[in-house]
């Protein structure tokens, strides 16, 4: 599978133990057949600016948002076709609540039914911030997890 630039991953190995709490977990890669169904609650974080052209905060911010499914997000008056399958929108259609700048690379993360966390999705690109029929994109981690899992040896 061939990665291009309409999609973003970044990976990082720490030069120590990561340890976990109440406020720092870690989010489960899942299998290349998992469904994230529109309209699911995801999590998207980040330190990127709370608006378009505006500056960044000084303590990590998350968005409580919904899948939105690729057809909903390829109509007319969203993002007309460009949405391909290795991504998936999630925000609202009303607006209010995305990723903006600065929050490329980061995770956009959902729980299954038995509350385990699994990362949905990593920040990519969207038109400006928060605005009415244009939700974040983001690259859709199933779809790479082969390539995912070949690069990192988990």
């Amino acid at each position: 599978m061939e990665v291009d630039s309409h999609n973003t991953a970044v990976g990082f190995t720490s030069p120590s133990a990561i340890l976990y709490s109440s406020n720092i977990r870690r989010a489960c890669l899942p299998e290349a057949t998992y469904t994230f169904p529109p309209n699911s609650d995801v999590v998207v974080t980040g330190w990127g600016t709370l608006k378009a052209d505006g500056t960044s905060p000084n303590i990590l911010q998350k968005g409580l948002m919904k899948i939105i499914d690729n057809k909903t997000c390829n109509s007319g008056k969203v993002y007309g076709g460009v949405i391909k399958p290795g991504m998936l929108c999630a925000g609202y259609l009303e607006g209010h609540v995305d990723a903006c700048q600065g929050d490329s690379g980061g995770p956009l993360v959902g729980k299954d039914s038995k509350g385990t966390w699994f990362l949905a999705g990593i920040v990519s690109w969207g038109d400006e911030c928060a605005l009415r029929n244009k939700p974040g994109v983001y690259t859709r981690v199933t779809y790479y997890r082969d390539w995912i899992m070949s690069k990192t040896g988990l």
